[in-house]
């Protein structure tokens, strides 16, 4: 009975010390843990993303002098690199297309100050161009020359159409200059942005800016007036035709563009020209126009440009 009782209390005992070591070991090597579901953890082209600029157009409007606005920004967390600027091969180019008509403009002219290589940075850029007759698309196209590398390549655009009331009456403006194909001589284009015809005769007149006297504009008189390069030296000529330029027998439909080189209608193909070519510092040139209509709308009748190389 005796050793019966002994052999119990000795295996009991064993037992008891077997559950403390046990206790011992698994209070040693910490709780017992498992990988938990997620996602997994940012590899390295992740975090080169998270360090690349990203480009946007957050806005697209018109200011009060109806010039269309564009607002862009680098909502990145990196840097533009300076060749997107400067590299003739590899610069960045952006798409201005108004009513489908496309112009591609360098980044640097647009953002001369680098405002956009930081990480924040913002550009508020005043195209010039205004909105046309009822109905306006604005499309602006960021880097279309891909060269910049960024974190997200798919929201370089945004679109916009103003529309308006139409203007009652007849609202002629100058649009554009535009140069011929073979000579730096230009001619205007006249749009009527009002509701009803225009028909009859338009005149126009050339004007400079003077350097050389305080900046003042001066009408341009013909046959030519020297202009002078960074030097003060004169080594070009911006020509006209006449005083004053006359454009008979016109008809403009509402919301159509009547060029100013149709020689059967102005008797030359220009309003003015520079020869052999613009100076190093430009020409700033302002085209003033007048019709004989009485019912024209007579608020907005220049268009100033400056005539570069």
């Amino acid at each position: 009975m005796r050793k019966n009782f002994a052999f119990i209390s000795i295996k009991v005992f064993v037992i008891f010390l077997s559950f403390l070591f046990a206790s011992f070991a698994i209070a040693e090597s910490g709780p017992m843990t498992h990988k938990p579901k997620g996602e997994a953890p940012p590899t390295k082209v992740d975090q080169m993303q998270e360090l690349l600029p990203d480009l946007v157009v957050s806005e697209i409007f018109e200011d009060s002098a109806g010039n269309i606005i564009v607002k862009i920004r680098n909502i990145g967390r990196g840097y533009i690199n300076e060749s997107a600027y400067v590299s003739p091969d590899k610069y960045a180019l952006i798409l201005l297309e108004i009513n489908k008509k496309g112009q591609k403009i360098p980044l640097a002219t647009i953002d001369s100050s680098r405002a956009l290589c930081r990480p924040g940075g913002e550009v508020i850029w005043n195209t010039g161009k205004k909105t046309e007759g009822n109905r306006t698309e604005v499309i602006v196209r960021l880097d279309i020359t891909n060269v910049i590398n960024e974190s997200v390549e798919s929201n370089n655009q945004l679109s916009r159409i103003f529309e308006k009331l139409g203007m009652v009456g007849i609202d002629l403006v100058i649009v554009d200059l535009k140069k011929n194909s073979n000579e730096y001589s230009y001619y205007a284009e006249i749009q009527n942005k009002g509701n009803r015809s225009f028909n009859g005769t338009i005149h126009f007149e050339v004007w400079f800016k003077d350097y050389a006297h305080g900046n003042t504009w001066k009408r341009v008189p013909p046959p030519y007036l020297s202009l002078i390069n960074s030097n003060n030296v004169f080594d070009s000529k911006l020509e006209i035709p006449a005083m004053q330029i006359t454009c008979r027998n016109v008809s403009i439909p509402p919301y159509e563009i009547f060029s100013t080189n149709a020689i059967s209608q102005c008797g030359v193909n220009y309003l003015f020209k520079v020869t052999p070519q613009p100076p190093d510092i430009g020409v700033e040139v302002k085209i003033k126009f007048s019709t004989d209509s009485a019912t024209e709308n007579k608020g907005n009748n220049e268009f100033i440009m400056h005539i570069r190389r």
